[in-house]
């Protein structure tokens, strides 16, 4: 195959996968992993598409990008949103925690037997959370492997089950109008179900979210109650939180 033809088979493989390894794409592409390598070197040189630590990810704007590459991203960022998060979960609360990637650090700050009821749709977070003896639900639904995070109508109807005392969740956008939004229509309508579910809900936001808007809403700030950022909001936005809820 000339290396033409194999960078256009790689960005298709990409656009299937969202992202894949130099290991895998040099199996299915029948070359060895030094020449994978220097391939993906040019592709992304050329503008095709975007290396990764041991790979490639699809430069299409609709891609989720990997949990693997966001848990790296605004690292330090994230577990300072996380460590505050931890603080506010009081005992005998039931709580949910989604699965982004901000959320998952939480587990990070709380204590092995803490006594609150912990419900998620991360396959990553019951890992930690049974670790540390909390008491846990899993949601039940169709597992996404990208992210190991359980979303769609089977997981929205598991929602129902619960009232939950305090929500921490994500997204990807906080606008300067301060409308909140995602990528995936799918987590979108999850997390439009979670709030629906929830005494109290908290944004958790680094600020890399803001200023950013993407393609479905999940909710304006005047509908939750509280943000935990690792900077300070515009002061017309944090006039903005919880203004709907106060009424």
């Amino acid at each position: 195959m000339l290396a033409y033809d194999r960078h256009q088979e790689i960005v298709h493989l990409l656009e299937i996968h969202h992202s894949m390894s130099v290991k895998r794409l040099a199996q299915q592409l029948h070359v060895s992993e030094p020449t994978m390598r220097r391939d993906l070197k040019n592709m992304e040189a050329g503008g095709l598409i975007r290396r990764t630590h041991g790979g490639a990810i699809s430069l299409n704007q609709n891609d989720y990008t990997p949990l693997a590459m966001r848990m790296e991203m605004e690292g330090e960022s994230k577990k300072e949103v996380a460590r505050r998060a931890a603080a506010m979960i009081s005992d005998g609360a039931t709580v949910f925690i989604d699965a982004s990637s901000t959320a998952r650090c939480i587990a990070s700050y709380l204590r092995a037997g803490q006594n609150f009821t912990a419900v998620t749709n991360s396959l990553f977070l019951c890992r930690q959370l049974m670790q540390l003896h909390i008491s846990t639900y899993c949601l039940g639904g169709r597992i996404n492997e990208l992210d190991e995070a359980i979303r769609g109508p089977y997981a929205e109807h598991s929602l129902r089950q619960f009232h939950f005392d305090l929500c921490f969740f994500s997204c990807t956008g906080l606008s300067e109008e301060g409308i909140l939004s995602g990528r995936l229509e799918e987590g979108v309508s999850f997390l439009q179900a979670v709030l629906r579910q929830s005494e109290k809900t908290v944004f958790l936001c680094t600020s890399s979210r803001l200023n950013k808007t993407c393609p479905y809403v999940v909710c304006s700030l005047a509908d939750i109650d509280t943000v935990i950022c690792d900077a300070p909001l515009p002061p017309a936005l944090n006039t903005m939180v919880g203004s709907q809820r106060r009424r």
